[in-house]
């Protein structure tokens, strides 16, 4: 079952001992605005011609090119991956396919294995 077996954030912080908070996202990292491209604005525009009547549509039509272009923008620092298994944990369901994730390296690495467990 994997990722998707997690429904809810209080099922993931009582199965593994976290707390939620909220918090301001990248509230420690100074991130200036980067100015959407012509290629995205025609884009996203062009999303309103289709039915948005499902995840699989949203995530085509708006959430991919949004994370396209952040991928081009930061090519250099890192690489957007879409529909890659990452197996941490198949014991406490942590595994299987993601719909993105980003890796702090650059563009045109292979992905062989990017989970490392460190025990102290």
């Amino acid at each position: 079952m994997g990722y998707s077996h997690f429904k809810k954030i209080k099922q993931v912080t009582k199965q593994f001992g976290l707390t939620a908070k909220e918090v301001e996202l990248f509230e420690e990292v100074s991130i200036a605005p980067v100015e959407a491209s012509s290629w995205l604005k025609e884009t996203l525009q062009m999303a309103k011609y289709v039915p948005l009547i499902n995840e699989k549509v949203k995530s085509e039509r708006i959430v991919s090119p949004i994370l396209l272009e952040l991928a081009k923008f930061y090519r250099d620092t890192i690489t957007l991956f879409s529909g890659e298994a990452l197996e941490v944990n198949t014991l406490e369901n942590l595994s299987g396919e993601c719909d993105f994730f980003y890796l702090s390296y650059a563009y045109g690495i292979t992905l062989s294995s990017c989970i490392l467990n460190q025990k102290n």
